[in-house]
């Protein structure tokens, strides 16, 4: 399966496909479910100087917290990179927000 690195400017749904997302704007990406995308790593990084926010489908979670979504990437050049278990969680593997290291 190929994965495509691409730049965003509407908010929407991320496919299976997806792996580096660059998004410009105001927008909101919703992640697809954990569950059905064992290993899945998604790599986002706030292209714009607006605020991206990743929110969760279902009842997926961030690191086992509901109440860690949505993330926002508020300024220019945050990013976030995500790998999903299996089941209905995602992890944040690495990450810069706000200029600090996301631990």
């Amino acid at each position: 399966m190929a994965s495509k690195t691409g730049c965003v400017s509407a908010s929407g749904c991320l496919v299976t496909t997806d792996y580096g997302i660059f998004p410009s704007g105001a927008i909101t990406l919703t992640l697809p479910p954990a569950k059905t995308q064992k290993g899945m790593m998604l790599f986002i990084k706030n292209a714009s100087t607006s605020t991206v926010t990743i929110k969760l489908g279902g009842t997926d979670t961030i690191e086992g917290a509901k109440s860690c979504s949505p993330k926002s990437l508020p300024m220019q050049y945050d990013s976030l990179t995500l790998i999903s278990n299996g089941t209905n969680e995602w992890f944040i593997q690495s990450g810069a927000v706000c200029g600090a290291i996301v631990t």
